[in-house]
């Protein structure tokens, strides 16, 4: 806090997902004999910036499916996470390549990832 202007300036780096809020307390004196001061509370919010990715749990993994596995039938599930705050760390999952012949779909909130078509070896090759 500037001592004459009384700017509260940042002098650190904030990260809102290590501290989100401060309260400090700043005070006036005086110069007199005795010196006479008073008080106040000054409370800081962190809001969020969209500084995280998102993290798709597991990283990596393999599943072996049927031919002939039923339409609908759950194969995997995937977790999705944000550190970020509100619509910053909101999510959603989407198969992006490799999805032969739309074979699965995936439902972007619960992520489900679930048999979308007849599932034949023989005619995708």
């Amino acid at each position: 806090i500037d001592s004459r202007s009384g700017d509260v300036v940042v002098v650190a780096p904030l990260d809102r997902e290590s501290v989100d809020f401060y309260s400090i307390r700043v005070e006036a004196a005086d110069g007199g004999v005795p010196p006479l001061s008073t008080s106040t509370r000054v409370n800081i919010t962190v809001t969020d910036i969209n500084d995280n990715a998102p993290v798709i749990s597991p990283t990596a993994f393999a599943v072996g499916v049927l031919e002939g596995t039923a339409v609908g039938q759950r194969v995997a599930t995937l977790s999705c996470t944000d550190a970020d705050a509100g619509s910053n760390g909101d999510n959603e999952l989407k198969i992006k390549y490799g999805n032969y012949g739309q074979a699965f779909a995936i439902d972007s909130s619960s992520g489900n990832v679930t048999v979308n078509g007849t599932l034949d070896l023989e005619k995708r090759s």
